[in-house]
């Protein structure tokens, strides 16, 4: 495992990273505290993946298209949540994001949203169980009292009520790395091993996640590049096998793939 960021060096680059993000982000948005998570929360797996119930909760901004969509125009973000079936067509999911490019990800929602291949992991055996309902939330929450008081915990409450084991997670935009820390610590608070994606790692590791696997890959793409099924489904293998590997709270592991642009569009 290629642990991130592996010295002091690295740490030091990850915090001038930040440092340089949260000096820019108040020239767009307004509103916008950051607000690590005060401590660690950090659930064992007790059983392997083959036979444990998992969820997919994203802060992509995903939802059904006959769902309300995400505000996007309060400078104060949307804090709510959309309920996904686990078994929902691909073709009948969107996104309601104004704060990164989703054109990709409109044509291949698998790229961030992995829903597709958690259902043929399920059937494959490589997953005990899905949850009956994923969630979406929109990453774009500058003031995140709301999410953390209120609608981080519910989901946290719902998940554990539903008897999920294993939470994947994916994000969007640069902001959702900041929000779906919230969830995240939220989610293992309760009792339910989590495993997020990053592209954002400087944000990751100072928000205390309880653990993450960092890509090199553009916003929209946290699983992979769109039309590319068979590197997303590595991702998200290889991802949920580290959720098991990772002993310390605050690790975050870097997978040896690199950005290459999205080929072989599905026209």
């Amino acid at each position: 495992m290629q642990i991130f960021p592996n010295d002091q060096d690295g740490i030091e680059r990850l915090q001038s990273r930040l440092d340089r993000w949260l000096e820019s982000v108040p020239k767009w948005h307004d509103h916008f505290v950051f607000s690590p998570n005060p401590e660690y929360y950090f659930t064992t797996p007790e059983k392997p993946l083959s036979e444990s119930k998992l969820a997919l909760v994203s802060t992509a901004g995903v939802h059904l298209k006959t769902d309300t969509p995400f505000d996007v125009v309060s400078e104060y973000g949307d804090w709510s949540y959309r309920e996904i079936p686990a078994e929902t067509d691909p073709k009948a999911l969107m996104i309601s994001d104004t704060h990164y490019d989703h054109t990709d990800a409109d044509e291949d929602i698998n790229c961030l949203f992995p829903i597709t291949h958690l259902n043929e992991m399920r059937q494959a055996g490589e997953i005990g169980a899905l949850n009956d309902t994923f969630f979406g939330f929109m990453g774009f929450i500058p003031d995140t009292t709301e999410l953390r008081e209120k609608t981080a915990p519910e989901v946290a409450d719902r998940l554990k009520a539903d008897g999920v084991e294993v939470a994947y997670m994916t994000p969007g935009c640069a902001m959702c790395h900041h929000t779906i820390a919230i969830i995240q610590s939220a989610i293992e608070k309760v009792g339910i091993a989590t495993i997020a994606m990053t592209l954002k790692p400087e944000v990751s590791y100072f928000m205390n996640v309880p653990r993450a696997v960092y890509i090199r890959y553009p916003y929209g793409y946290s699983v992979g590049p769109a039309f590319e099924p068979d590197t997303q489904r590595e991702i998200v293998q290889e991802s949920l096998k580290l959720l098991y590997q990772i002993e310390k709270p605050g690790t975050i592991i870097k997978l040896p793939y690199r950005w290459r642009g999205s080929r072989n569009r599905g026209e």
